[in-house]
């Protein structure tokens, strides 16, 4: 991917989500391995391993048109005793990595066990992308599942995915629509979160001028289409605050059909810290008048001081998913990446989207847990 800072790496566990891995770098920052896409359940607590998650999306040190680095602050997370009120109407995957390795060390480790069951408890997105199969099935069985819960998903299947890097993919530009239409068949009336297309609009400079229309063209197609969507709420990715000017990243989500949108996204995969993203989307929400959503799930310190962006380092987990954000503008906090599952195979971690367990007690214990 781009030079972001990371993004998302991906769990596959049965029953819950599939992904695929990957990374850009377009000058900025890059970001993790990401999806985590919805998969079928079809023997639950049985794990069928990770599918790729997309890599990191770096965060270098900002060049001169970069949003200066904010100092890493500390973002209380959330209480030990797991979900709280303030994220009971969000689903929550019994299976995820994060349960099945809590099951596992419940008899071995009591207190480790309680750190990775604190991240277990948390709602978590589903990524989508080529690796769902029939996403419209994926998508229906994952609904069918929510038992009244709102779900977040993840959009992740844009031609030319990531600039060709870490996280290259994507389906063809003809395909495209009809992907997002079957998407939105399978959502139905269920509630949802759904975050499009991580990355594909602040990369935007790395495609001639020709398919830099033809990708906008494609995302505003696809907020109206999955606008038909009763419950959906649609968030069209805006990057981060150390990745793209505001004026810039406004431009650009207007043309990508942002006001047909519920609003945009930011941090997703990243590490950037809450203040930070409320600071750069109250910027933009000046500009367009939109709501948005913070994937806060590893910025609890903030990004890596020294710029590493896939598997750093003494991060922290970050505020715990909410719909009750006490802050105007912001209508959620969610879990887009899950912590514990690796960026990739750098800084001693194995491939992208498998279960580390290592750096997930690193995050919890440097968050308090």
């Amino acid at each position: 991917m781009m030079n972001h800072s990371n993004r998302v790496a991906g769990s596959l566990v049965i029953g819950c989500l599939l992904m695929a891995c990957g990374s850009s770098s377009d000058g900025k920052n890059e970001r993790s391995a990401r999806p985590e896409t919805a998969a079928a359940l079809k023997n639950p607590g049985v794990s069928n391993g990770s599918t790729p998650t997309p890599a990191p999306t770096r965060s270098p040190i900002p060049g001169p048109t970069s949003t200066p680095a904010p100092t890493p602050t500390f973002s209380p997370a959330p209480s030990s005793s797991g979900s709280t009120a303030t994220n009971g109407d969000l689903w929550v995957d019994p299976y995820s990595h994060a349960a099945n390795d809590a099951r596992i060390l419940m008899g071995s480790n009591a207190d480790d066990a309680r750190r990775i069951q604190h991240i277990a408890n948390q709602p978590m997105a589903q990524w989508l992308g080529e690796w769902s199969g029939n996403v419209e099935d994926s998508v229906r069985k994952a609904a069918a599942q929510s038992g009244g819960k709102i779900l977040a998903f993840v959009l992740y299947n844009i031609p030319f995915r990531d600039c060709g890097s870490y996280s290259a993919g994507g389906t063809q530009p003809e395909n495209y629509r009809h992907w997002v239409e079957a998407v939105a068949r399978g959502l139905g009336s269920q509630k949802a979160f759904l975050i499009l297309e991580p990355d594909a609009v602040a990369q935007l400079d790395c495609l001639p001028a020709a398919a830099q229309s033809e990708r906008l063209a494609l995302l505003k197609d696809a907020v109206q289409i999955l606008k038909k969507a009763p419950g959906a709420k649609v968030y069209v990715d805006g990057g981060h605050p150390a990745w793209k000017p505001a004026d810039v990243m406004a431009e650009r989500l207007l043309q990508a059909g942002v006001m047909a949108a519920d609003g945009f996204a930011l941090n997703i995969s990243n590490f950037q810290t809450l203040e930070t993203n409320i600071s750069y989307g109250r910027t933009l929400r000046s500009r367009l008048g939109k709501n948005f959503v913070i994937d806060t799930s590893r910025n609890g310190r903030g990004p890596d001081p020294d710029g590493v962006w896939c598997n750093p380092r003494s991060r922290a987990l970050g505020r715990a998913p909410t719909l009750q954000t006490g802050t105007e503008g912001v209508d959620a906090f969610l879990w887009v990446k899950r912590p514990g599952e690796s960026d990739g195979s750098c800084n001693g971690g194995p491939g992208a989207g498998q279960w580390w367990r290592e750096i997930a007690l690193e995050m919890a214990r440097e968050a308090g847990i």
